[in-house]
C-alpha cells in the first residue's frame, strides 16, 4: 500500500514490467517513448496480420505482467476483430492479465473512435481481468506507462498469483529493517 501511495504523490519506486506487445495489421508503433527513469518495460514485440496469428504458450517460462493490442481498426475490419478477438483470445487460451487495446487516432472517414471500439468488441462483458482503451495519438506513452505500472502494481502477476504491490511492501520493510 505504501507503494500505490508513493505512486500517487509522485514519488515512484523502480520496478521493471514484461509487456506482452502486439501489433496487429499496420497499426504504428509507439513503444519506444514509453520507459522512464521508475519505469523499466521488457516488451515482447510481436507483429501479426490478425489476432488469430497471435500464439501465447499456456505455460510460459516468462513472467508476463499485461498485454497490449495494438489494432489496425476501421468500419471495414472492426466485425472481424470482434469475432477474432473473443474467439481466440478470451474464450480461448489468453491469460485473463491486464489488457490494453490501442486503437489509431480518428482521422479519416472509416475510421472507428474509442466509443465505437467498446461498444463493437463488447469489452463491458470483459470482467476477468482489468482493461482499457488507449487511441494512438501524441502523448499517449505517458498516459499507457501509467496505467500498465498502476495497473500491474495492484493486479496478480503472472504464475506466482501474487500481487505485485505486496512484493514491494515486502521489500520496504526488509529495508527499512
Amino acid at each position: 500500500m505504501v507503494s500505490l501511495i508513493k505512486f500517487y504523490q509522485g514519488k515512484t519506486d523502480n520496478f521493471s514490467l514484461n509487456i506482452g506487445y502486439y501489433r496487429v495489421g499496420k497499426a504504428r508503433a509507439f513503444i519506444e517513448n514509453v520507459s522512464s527513469e521508475d519505469l523499466l518495460i521488457e516488451w515482447d514485440v510481436t507483429e501479426v496480420n490478425r489476432i488469430t496469428d497471435i500464439y501465447i504458450p499456456k505455460t510460459s517460462p516468462e513472467l508476463i505482467d499485461g498485454y497490449i493490442l495494438n489494432l489496425q481498426i476501421d468500419e471495414d475490419n472492426v466485425d472481424q476483430i470482434r469475432r477474432e478477438f473473443w474467439n481466440h483470445l478470451i474464450w480461448g487460451n489468453f491469460p485473463p492479465f491486464p489488457l490494453l487495446i490501442l486503437i489509431p487516432k480518428k482521422k479519416k472517414v472509416g475510421s472507428v473512435s474509442r466509443v465505437d471500439v467498446l461498444s463493437a468488441l463488447s469489452l463491458i462483458r470483459l470482467t476477468d481481468r482489468p482493461w482499457e482503451v488507449f487511441v494512438n495519438e501524441e502523448g499517449v506513452e505517458e498516459k499507457i506507462a501509467n496505467w500498465l505500472k498502476l495497473t500491474c502494481m495492484t493486479f496478480q502477476r503472472g504464475m506466482e498469483k501474487k500481487p505485485l504491490l505486496k512484493k514491494i511492501e515486502q521489500q520496504e520493510k526488509a529495508e527499512s529493517t
